[in-house]
């Protein structure tokens, strides 16, 4: 089983010891499978995620970087209301359409 990856800003959000939380749940599922008719131990979500996915194991990893950030379109009708946009777009193919000559 690979181990998961936390990212290091993730763990150290972590209000409580990581690897004591692991090896208490682990620790609380092994006396569990001795019993009859009680409740399964509980934790948290990321501890249940490392011991029953990944066999307890765990590792830190940087965060990856952030794509960058795109420049906002320039065009004005981008930042229109759907319905002027639609007006905006007849316009142009109006304007785009064959010449006539009015006489």
């Amino acid at each position: 089983m690979p181990a998961l990856e936390i990212y290091a800003e993730t763990y150290q959000a972590l209000a409580y010891d990581l690897q004591a939380a692991i090896d208490e749940y682990t620790a609380a599922l092994l006396d569990h499978s001795a019993t009859v008719g009680q409740a399964a131990p509980a934790a948290p979500s990321i501890v249940e995620a490392i011991v029953k996915n990944h066999g307890g194991l765990w590792v830190i990893v940087p965060a990856p970087e952030p794509p960058p950030k795109q420049p906002l379109p320039q065009d004005p009708k981008y930042y229109r209301s759907r319905s002027e946009q639609t007006k905006l777009l007849a316009d142009e193919a109006k304007d785009t359409g064959p010449e006539v000559d009015p006489a």
